[in-house]
């Protein structure tokens, strides 16, 4: 098994941390920059542009492609099979599109790809199946219904609220609006967080969980890498919504949520490579989460559009199958890379033996 780091990531070159961003994680991560903060966010991408490697192409996931092929023939794989979780089935498929012969199986959790997925659909529908879910928990329902609690919530907010939670760094209190409500939703998709979603929100409605979600917020660990960043900023879908195109259709709530004022505060940044958008017959496996809200089975389906062979396994009341099914994840996922052909059985992933939310 080989892991690959791309190229401005991990232990391979371009790598650029800048640690200064953490004096301003709260500002960051609730996308409410002061000044001195973004002037932090712009210094690091400058420190990032003067790298060995050129900044721009760590958004290029052709040469991304072309370096992981340098990989495996350095190494003398003539074929291997893939594994892209989330956001890596966009590198996988320039891969396939460069070398189409090279790649025997692709097994993806979660895919993303450039202009499909990380959009407020997903989001949205990833949110509805959370919220029924809960509904039908007797301890998560008690509380009442998430939908109704957020639109509540969301009306409330549109006046911005100051907390007295102070970011340590720089001693300004947070502030939470609708914003910072949309975005939070997001931790619906992280084991550790989404029952937190759904134990804080009620008390969204009246604001008596503002300060623990705002102490929430001041205690998140931002990832202080110069590239990590740039994904808030991109004009079409792919790990956020897109600045100028978006598919909102059946976002309902989350139609307005939108990265939009981060991005003027931190200046233009690199744009990702158009997707790839090969005809192969190479077997893929998709894995879904249901609490994962950055891809769908249509985005799946949008990203594999050219492919022949595509299985794709929805995982009811998981978050993370790596995580909380781990044993039936690769167990399935070897099964599939040993015969992708054959019939496969993920009857341990479609029905789980867990429920995040009980």
């Amino acid at each position: 098994m080989i892991w690959v780091d791309q190229r401005g990531a991990g232990r391979s070159d371009g790598v650029t941390t800048c640690p200064e961003l953490t004096t301003y994680s709260a500002e960051i991560s609730t996308m409410n920059l002061g000044t001195a903060a973004a002037a932090a966010l712009k210094g690091c991408f400058v420190k990032a542009e003067q790298s060995v490697v050129p900044f721009a192409s760590i958004f290029d996931h052709r040469i991304v492609a072309a370096d992981t092929e340098v990989v495996r023939r350095a190494l003398g794989i003539s074929t291997w099979a893939l594994y892209a979780g989330s956001a890596g089935a966009d590198i996988a498929l320039q891969i396939i599109d460069q070398d189409p012969t090279s790649v025997t199986a692709l097994v993806s959790r979660t895919p993303v790809a450039v202009g499909a997925g990380g959009g407020t659909n997903d989001l949205a529908a990833a949110f509805g199946r959370f919220a029924a879910d809960c509904a039908a928990a007797p301890k998560c329902s008690a509380a009442g219904d998430l939908q109704q609690e957020l639109a509540k919530t969301f009306a409330r907010l549109a006046t911005p609220v100051t907390t007295k939670v102070i970011e340590p760094g720089t001693g300004i209190p947070l502030v939470l609006d609708q914003t910072t409500l949309l975005d939070s939703m997001k931790s619906i998709g992280s084991i550790s967080l989404s029952t937190l979603v759904a134990s804080l929100l009620p008390g969204g409605v009246d604001g008596s969980s503002d300060e623990a979600v705002a102490k929430a917020f001041a205690a998140n660990v931002i990832d202080t890498s110069g590239w990590a960043l740039v994904s808030h900023c991109q004009n079409v879908d792919y790990t956020y919504p897109g600045l100028t195109t978006t598919a909102n259709d059946q976002a309902g709530i989350f139609a307005g949520y939108s990265t939009k004022r981060f991005c003027d505060a931190v200046g233009p940044l690199p744009q990702f490579s158009l997707r790839a958008q090969p005809t192969s017959t190479v077997p893929v496996l998709a894995v879904l989460p249901s609490y994962d809200p950055r891809s769908s089975v249509a985005t799946t389906k949008q990203i594999f559009a050219g492919f022949a062979n595509t299985t794709i396994v929805e995982v009811p009341r998981i978050v993370d199958p790596l995580q909380q099914l781990t044993d039936c994840f690769y167990a399935t996922a070897n099964a599939f890379l040993a015969a992708p052909s054959a019939k496969l059985d993920s009857s341990c992933l479609t029905s789980p033996a867990v429920a995040t939310l009980g």
